[in-house]
């Protein structure tokens, strides 16, 4: 398991987020992205409905996914998006207790 360890730049706190649960948001976003385009491209020509409820639904995916990178990539505790970050491999580290 590994998560990004963050430190707030403007008011020293630190918190952690799970580098897996980060990549999967990227990669649902990406999947939606390419379902708002398809369905922007299966409209109709000469009324644009077909596909549109779908086009909808990706971008309001898309909005919900990038808040809650955005979520967890902000302090928790003053807002900020300044930070440092690490990321902590809790399965190396468990090898170098364990060899």
């Amino acid at each position: 398991m590994k998560e990004y360890q963050r430190q707030c730049l403007a008011c020293g706190k630190v918190w952690h987020s799970l580098v897996s649960r980060e990549e999967h948001i990227i990669k649902i976003n990406e999947l939606n992205s390419g379902m708002a385009c398809g369905s922007a491209l299966q409209a109709c020509g000469t009324c644009g409905m077909t596909g549109t409820n779908d086009q909808l639904s990706a971008q309001r995916n898309i909005d919900a996914n990038t808040n809650e990178l955005t979520r967890l990539r902000s302090c928790p505790q003053c807002g900020s998006a300044n930070f440092n970050e690490r990321i902590i491999d809790y399965a190396e580290q468990q090898k170098q207790i364990n060899p």
